[in-house]
């Protein structure tokens, strides 16, 4: 009967030591698991209660750290810029301005200024699709501009400017010569911007032989072609299928009178 006792006593008071045990194991799980919500969402209500006092407590949260609660933080992804502007063509007004199309962005902004200046001018247009080209136009002949190009992500999250681009633009081209006040023989381009081709239509006052000639906005000519019209309204198709994109020149004269066209080829 004593040994059978003694048993007992052990067995219980092992049992009392297992509980006690998962008591304490509960109480930390139960801490860390209110300690992450309080981390999360800020102090926890009830200061008088001594576990939610210590959960409020800095130190006993952090023991060793900067006393500080942990709080949540929302960072700002980084808008992805653009850093290979370039400008393959332009004119004595115009220029074309080039970059990488492989992502989409909410918009771009193209900003230029005189070069050596911060009197920037801005220019916003969709970038999804990203367009990769932009023509623009109502440029100064013979006069330096810096151009610079920034992608914009979302609200308030525009990239970093690209890299600079200083461009002088071309001497102007000689002035049109009108042969009188009917404009006979001024050219319309349709499409323009073309690709592939476009149709050249003019007004001629009398039957003869016209010559045209196509030069790029660095001055080359790229096409010379005569050809035989009859008074009255006259269709040329032009073939553009060797051009390469760019902004060109259409020259169209008699002998006597001559008209110029601007042309972009997309």
């Amino acid at each position: 009967m004593k040994r059978n006792s003694t048993n007992s006593n052990a067995s219980f008071r092992n049992m009392l030591s297992a509980g006690a045990k998962s008591i304490k194991l509960m109480m930390v799980l139960a801490l860390a698991g209110t300690g992450i919500a309080n981390a999360q969402f800020g102090a926890v209500p009830g200061e008088h209660d001594p576990m939610v006092k210590g959960l409020n407590d800095p130190i006993l949260r952090n023991p060793g750290g900067n006393n500080m609660p942990i709080r949540n933080i929302t960072i700002t992804p980084i808008c992805p810029g653009i850093q290979n502007l370039n400008v393959p063509d332009m004119s004595f007004d115009a220029v074309v301005m080039e970059w990488s199309n492989a992502f989409n962005y909410d918009s771009l902004v193209f900003r230029f200024a005189l070069s050596g200046t911060n009197n920037y001018r801005e220019i916003r247009i969709p970038g999804n699709p990203n367009p990769g080209r932009y023509f623009l136009q109502g440029l100064t002949a013979q006069t330096s501009y810096d151009f610079s190009i920034a992608s914009v992500c979302g609200p308030g999250n525009q990239s970093a400017w690209s890299n600079s681009v200083t461009v002088t633009t071309l001497h102007e081209p000689a002035p049109r010569i009108q042969n009188n006040q009917r404009n006979y023989n001024q050219i319309r381009l349709n499409p323009n911007p073309a690709s592939g081709s476009t149709a050249m239509s003019f007004y001629s006052p009398i039957d003869g032989v016209y010559q045209v000639v196509i030069v790029s906005s660095t001055g080359k000519e790229v096409m010379k072609k005569q050809f035989n019209c009859s008074m009255g309204q006259n269709i040329q198709q032009i073939d553009l299928s060797n051009f390469a994109p760019g902004l060109y020149f259409v020259r169209l004269g008699n002998g006597s009178e001559t008209s110029i066209e601007k042309l972009m080829v997309n």
